[in-house]
């Protein structure tokens, strides 16, 4: 603005025709000083102006740069937050991962404990059937024997009493017959002698030959 402002005071001054010296000075002295004057508010104006305007130009400045600054910070903490929700989440995938794993642990410890116990109980419970089914199993069993026993041993006595009753009554037959043919063989022998001697000797009184023969006949019935 300044050369263009020069340029139009020297026009201005070509164009004058002075009348005299002095006069051609002081208008000289009052277009340079009004050109001082012109120049310094000039001056001043622009100064003010290139404040104002690196004043815009700062503020704008900084508000794009807060404006970046701000974005990089969004930008930043959302990275941040990416990375850390990124970390986290990986933790508590591995701090669940572990839970469950321990969770499975326990309860297969439970569930092992439990089934245990179930299949010890299980084995009680068989071994106490088993034993009283055992137990009658063993009652019926002794009770077959005892009765197969009872009727081995009834046959046997009654096979037993019944040889017995035959070799008894054998043997009470051999000896009635015996018995029977001695007595008769004793009698006749003794009826033979008392013939004889009833016939060789005296004749005996009648009451003794009753009573002889009444003995015969005693011994013969007997």
């Amino acid at each position: 603005m300044l050369p263009v402002l020069y340029n139009h005071l020297g026009e201005c001054i070509m164009l004058r025709r002075p009348s005299n010296g002095q006069k051609a000075a002081a208008i000289t002295v009052q277009v340079f000083y009004r050109a001082c004057l012109a120049s310094r508010r000039v001056r001043d104006e622009y100064i003010d102006t290139r404040r104002k305007v690196i004043l815009i130009q700062s503020y704008t400045r900084g508000m794009l740069v807060r404006r970046e600054l701000r974005r990089e910070h969004a930008a930043a903490a959302l990275i941040q937050a990416s990375y850390r929700m990124s970390v986290q989440r990986k933790k508590y995938v591995q701090m669940k991962d572990a839970a469950v794993t321990i969770q499975t642990y326990v309860r297969m410890a439970h569930e092992r404990r439990k089934y245990k116990i179930m299949r010890r109980s299980a084995i009680q419970i068989q071994a106490a059937v088993r034993m009283w089914q055992g137990r009658r199993q063993y009652a019926r069993t002794v009770s077959a024997v005892i009765r197969i026993q009872a009727a081995v041993r009834g046959y046997q006595q009654r096979c037993h009493y019944l040889d017995v009753t035959s070799s008894a009554i054998i043997i009470q037959k051999h000896f009635r017959g015996f018995k029977a043919r001695y007595t008769i063989f004793t009698a006749l022998r003794i009826k033979r002698l008392l013939q004889h001697e009833l016939l060789t000797s005296t004749p005996p009184p009648l009451l003794k030959v009753k009573e002889i023969e009444r003995a015969l006949n005693s011994l013969v019935n007997s």
